[in-house]
């Protein structure tokens, strides 16, 4: 039997809890003896996320092993940093849809002449083999800041310009602009498909899809004052947490509360509570075309 991605974690603001966190490993080892499951220390790594300039630092072991400190850890398919900036995360993702797109452009254009293949297929085999990848787990790393994900809209232009310079659309575009080349195969930005994406996730975790009453409490409703309630109407109904830091104002729990309050607010037939998810559904992909 193996067990996979176990992690222990503790908010560490002093040296006391760097202990009470050592202590929790000590029983974790302890623990795997007795009931003779034996661990794999060289495995585990010990990792830190914060935005403080100082942090306390501090080793950890596991039995006689050392835990190896990192910069950078990969968390079922996501690369994490210490800053939560997901630069190193981007910049995989984008290197591997590259080679896996010049492989789609170099096989299709085998043995064809421009202009003489149904570019709808091709379409689709960019859908379930490239953006894909560039999506995967969106809502963590969506936050990113703009220079990073603008690495990401680039593949997709990239794609789009040799499809229309290789297949000759017959809607073809005024240009190769990255707008026009997007309406001329009805394809949507990888940015309003990552706003797609939050605001579906906290209507899943709202209406129970996502079990979690972790997440639900990080998502809570926005109750405006009785004295301000008819001024404050337009504002939402989802709480949006202050935020002074650019990276936390972009994080997971600020901007897909956002993100759900500019639909309520654009769409008034909109109801993420009373709508079935299939319906709501509908009514995103409707809105997100509109974008």
């Amino acid at each position: 039997m193996f067990a996979d991605d176990i992690k222990l974690y503790s908010e560490i603001s002093e040296l006391s809890d760097t202990i009470h966190l050592q202590n929790d490993l000590t029983k974790l080892y302890n623990w795997s003896k007795t009931w003779k499951l034996k661990l794999n220390p060289g495995k585990c790594k010990s990792f830190s996320v914060t935005l403080k300039r100082y942090p306390v630092v501090q080793h950890y072991a596991i039995g006689d092993t050392c835990l190896e400190t990192v910069e950078t850890i990969r968390d079922l398919g996501v690369i994490l940093d210490r800053r939560l900036t997901f630069c190193f995360h981007i910049g995989t993702i984008v290197s591997k849809a590259n080679q896996i797109m010049g492989v789609i452009m170099r096989s299709m254009q085998s043995g064809c002449k421009v202009g003489t293949f149904d570019w709808k297929p091709i379409l689709t085999a960019y859908y379930g083999n490239v953006r894909a990848i560039l999506e995967y787990c969106c809502v963590i790393w969506g936050g990113a800041a703009r220079t990073h994900l603008d690495r990401i809209e680039r593949v997709q232009h990239r794609f789009l310009q040799w499809l229309y310079c290789y297949a000759h659309c017959n809607t073809a575009p005024l240009s190769i602009d990255y707008p026009d080349l997007l309406r001329a195969f009805d394809v949507t930005c990888l940015e309003s498909r990552r706003q797609q994406y939050d605001i579906m996730f906290v209507c899943k975790v709202y209406k129970g899809h996502i079990d979690s009453s972790a997440l639900l409490n990080c998502f809570p409703l926005y109750a405006a004052p009785k004295t301000t309630r008819i001024t404050e109407r337009t504002r939402g109904v989802m709480n949006v947490p202050f935020a002074r830091v650019e990276t936390v104002k972009r994080g997971i729990f600020v901007r897909t509360p956002s993100h759900v309050n500019e639909l309520m607010f654009k769409c008034k037939d909109v109801d993420m509570f009373s709508d079935s998810l299939r319906e709501f559904r509908a009514k995103v992909l409707a809105y997100i075309k509109q974008l």
